[in-house]
């Protein structure tokens, strides 16, 4: 892994990381999932196979409280207590592109 690469890739806005999802992972475009200025992709095997090191070459995380891989967007702030979907408007970012 290049991880000065994936250093900056975890600074790109939302709209830069969509597009690369969408135009390198479109199957992963298809489940993310905005929230806020960050956004989430559902991984249920979290094994490490070529997606998954695809998705943590462009700056995402695990994170196990929602159970799945999250990208920061630029974003580093300190872990809340409320549940970030009942605090930020969200959408899924395939929707957007249809509308």
């Amino acid at each position: 892994m290049n991880f000065a690469e994936r250093d900056f890739n975890r600074k790109l806005a939302v709209e830069q990381v969509l597009e690369k999802l969408r135009r390198w992972m479109p199957q992963q475009y298809e489940l993310a999932e905005v929230v806020g200025k960050w956004f989430g992709l559902p991984f249920p095997n979290r094994r490490l196979n070529a997606s998954a090191a695809e998705i943590s070459q462009l700056g995402f995380h695990w994170n196990k409280h929602p159970q799945m891989l999250q990208h920061p967007c630029g974003e580093t702030l300190q872990r809340g207590t409320q549940e970030p979907r009942e605090k930020y408007p969200t959408y899924f970012a395939a929707d957007q592109a249809a509308a």
